[in-house]
């Protein structure tokens, strides 16, 4: 028996099973909600396959001891983080004839090997098929290592602590990857590379990126010189053309032929500038990288402002900056029910426009990677429905509405151009049907399965009075412990399909489907239906 707490409830976790006698267990997407414990059952640990081989060296046969050998499976090293300790994998070590066994390695897969030695090149044998029953011999030969050495300094000569040097092998001969990092003297090796030609690459932070190639094995005075990053001079006035001196600048790339069109930029960070930043009437912000780019400058009293336009390049003049924050846009409307009553206390919320496409998990994980222009920002109903959404940034908003008591209002297409007000046409709330039940899997209730409604298989889209498709009602809800799930979107009147499967576990998506194919129902909802109830049992596989 075990019991594992978590720091986060809405999180995500995968729950591995670690033993030195059985392969590697995984069981994928946990997402407990706050106060629930989810009971992951039986987890069976399977007998492991047999995998042996000797380590040899390349050209001679020699055997080599005391190599460690490392096994992976192969998807397990494409599709998530390694636990923790097995980066690299099992990991056991030769005997004085060259020889390693694997006694836990996964059944019917297909895996990885690794080795290494004291004076070797790292030698890769991948996607090797393993069968449960049957001998899994492979031979691992190493080359004599080469080292490549040398220094990290930035153009003025300084040597650089800490900067990161991959190495990568430039032919079919020399498929080798590498990396280290620098000693305080700014040195670095690789003390056993493969022969033949390679490419470095050194980063690090406030320095531009520099590549070398090609570098041969065996060179000893590498010098790799890194131009400091560039810098930016701006000065930001308010509204009424006052300084101000204390906001957050986003760093977005900026494509001259789309104007509307900006991007992140992963490797740089937001930048908080107070007027400690600033040398008379303009703070420098340094570190940047080359390329054309805008800010985005965040301020409370003001709308998310976007900046003209500038170019970055290590070693020139820096550009000089000089943007007037807006005060945006202003939203407002009103919110009743179906019976034209004001309806008090909803969440309204602007997304950008289409946002119900994010919804969803996939969406979830692209969301992350799209630039934001338009402001978040969210308000509550008063008593006569009415709602004001001041300071929004330019750009194209969905207004989203949310009440316990009806379901989900939403406008779209509502766009803010120049300052001032735009009011969105009233919203009417549908009281709509709660949708609740018990899941079991086999007859006994369980936690982490997700239910599911949306359109029946093979529905046409309904068209809004523009005779454009409309957003096809959709939404998850996920067992709790004792198996009850309920979802927190009524449910509009329609006709629709609900299904079950199993949100946790091995994750097999061939399984994923078969439940969800055998679970499927038509679900209907009348007007007025307060409460429908729809218990699963998922069939155990």
């Amino acid at each position: 028996m075990f019991r594992l707490g978590i720091t986060k409830a809405g999180d995500t976790f995968d729950l591995r099973v670690v033993s030195e006698q059985h392969p590697e267990l995984q069981h994928a997407r946990i997402k407990p909600a706050a106060g629930d414990w989810y009971d992951a059952g039986d987890l069976r640990l399977e007998q492991g396959a047999l995998v042996t081989g000797r380590v040899v060296e390349e050209g001679t046969n020699a055997v080599i001891a005391g190599a460690r050998v490392f096994l992976n499976e192969t998807n397990q090293t494409h599709s998530m983080l390694a636990t923790p300790g097995r980066e690299k994998g099992i990991a056991v070590e030769t005997d004085a004839g060259g020889y390693f066994r694997f006694e836990s390695a996964p059944r019917m897969a297909s895996v990885n090997l690794m080795a290494e030695a004291q004076g070797y090149a790292r030698a890769e044998r991948n996607n090797l098929v393993v069968q449960a029953d049957k001998a899994n011999d492979f031979v691992l030969e190493l080359a004599r290592g080469m080292p490549i050495s040398g220094m990290v300094v930035s153009s003025t000569g300084q040597p650089i602590r800490g900067a990161k040097v991959s190495a990568r092998g430039l032919s079919a001969k020399v498929p080798q990857l590498g990396s280290t990092v620098t000693e305080p003297d700014g040195t670095f090796t690789f003390p056993s590379l493969r022969e033949g030609p390679y490419e470095l690459t050194a980063t690090a932070a406030q320095y531009e990126e520099r590549v070398e190639k090609p570098v041969m094995s065996g060179a000893s005075d590498v010098k790799l010189v890194l131009e400091q990053r560039g810098m930016v001079r701006i000065r930001v006035l308010s509204k009424k053309g006052t300084p101000v001196k204390s906001y957050t600048l986003s760093l977005k790339r900026w494509f001259p032929n789309n104007p509307m069109g900006i991007g992140n930029v992963p490797e740089y960070r937001d930048v908080r500038i107070t007027p400690g930043d600033y040398e008379g009437e303009y703070a420098t912000v340094r570190g940047l990288p080359s390329g054309e780019f805008v800010f985005q400058v965040l301020t409370t009293d003001h709308a998310k402002t976007i900046t003209p336009s500038f170019v970055v390049q290590a070693g020139a003049e820096p550009p000089v900056v000089d943007a007037t924050l807006t005060l945006g846009g202003t939203i407002t409307g009103r919110v009743v029910d179906d019976r034209g009553q004001p309806v008090a206390g909803a969440a309204v919320s602007t997304d950008f426009n289409g946002g119900f496409a994010m919804d969803t998990e996939f969406g979830q994980l692209f969301r992350q990677f799209m630039p934001e222009k338009i402001t978040k920002s969210s308000a509550k109903t008063d008593a006569q429905g009415n709602y004001k959404l001041p300071l929004l940034a330019f750009g194209d908003y969905m207004i989203r509405v949310a009440h316990p008591d009806f379901c989900e209002g939403s406008a779209m297409n509502v766009k803010l151009e120049q300052e001032g007000t735009v009011e969105v046409p009233q919203l009417t709330l549908m009281r709509g049907t709660l949708v609740e039940g018990v899941a079991t899997v086999g007859g006994v209730p369980t936690g982490q399965v997700k239910v599911t409604i949306g359109p029946p298989t093979g529905a046409q889209p309904e068209l809004d009075a523009e005779g454009k498709p409309k957003m096809a009602f959709m939404a998850n809800a996920v067992s709790a412990s004792d198996g009850t799930f309920r979802f927190t979107k009524r449910v509009p009147p329609g006709t629709y399909q609900i299904h079950a499967s199993k949100a946790a576990g091995d994750n097999n998506p061939f399984v994923t489907l078969l439940q969800m194919k055998q679970t499927a129902r038509p679900l209907t909802v009348l007007p007025g239906q307060e409460k429908i109830l729809q218990n699963f049992d998922v069939p155990a596989q």
